[in-house]
């Protein structure tokens, strides 16, 4: 089965013929590999995007837990100092 492309746009078709000429490729080759490329980089920022929702909503749980801890921990909170539980000298526990 035989496909065709046909690009009626002027600046398309220049641009095409200028990547070609440079790379002194064909003009198929520079259209496949820059749609190649275009869709790539789509594919990336969807799965990006979609990356992203899963970290958000991921996050927005995790905030639901802290509140929750924080709401039943006592007020004031307790020190995290704990060095009366260590020997002075050896900083071994005691």
């Amino acid at each position: 089965m035989e496909k065709g492309l046909t690009i009626e746009s002027e600046e398309a078709a220049g641009l095409a013929t200028t990547l070609a000429a440079l790379r002194g490729e064909s003009i198929e080759a520079v259209v496949t590999t820059a749609l190649r490329d275009a869709l790539e980089r789509d594919r990336a920022a969807r799965e990006g995007t979609a990356a992203q929702h899963q970290e958000d909503a991921e996050y927005l749980e995790l905030r639901k837990i802290v509140d929750d801890i924080h709401h039943h921990l006592q007020h004031p909170l307790p020190s995290w100092d704990h060095s009366w539980l260590y020997d002075d000298e050896t900083g071994l526990p005691r």
